[in-house]
């Protein structure tokens, strides 16, 4: 470890962190709006009579819902930059390591 990673204790695994956390509220945040720009989308593409327009919003859904899990579970599985264990607990709301008690966004 060098003397600046030292000065910035954890700071890097917690920049990690925060993007992670950012991405998925963002992904939760834009379901709604992102399903309904698809059915406005396919409509004016494919036309109001088309089966697309059934079609394609189930299927972004689906794909939007996938890839909000993936990121939750990334976030479930997020190790401790002091422990290396698993940070979070299965609620995945601790404030603290549910192992060795280190405080979310610690620099030490």
């Amino acid at each position: 470890m060098s003397l600046i990673d030292t000065m910035n204790g954890y700071q890097k695994e917690w920049d990690v962190y925060q993007r992670l956390e950012r991405r998925f509220l963002l992904v939760v945040a834009a379901f709604i709006p992102v399903d309904i720009a698809t059915l406005l989308l396919s409509v004016r593409i494919f036309g109001k009579t088309s089966p697309v327009r059934l079609i394609a919003p189930p299927v972004v859904a689906f794909i939007w819902v996938f890839w909000g899990l993936i990121l939750r579970g990334q976030l479930l599985a997020w190790k401790c930059p002091r422990c290396h264990e698993r940070f979070a607990s299965s609620s995945g709301s601790s404030k603290r390591c549910v192992h060795c008690n280190l405080p979310r966004y610690a620099e030490q």
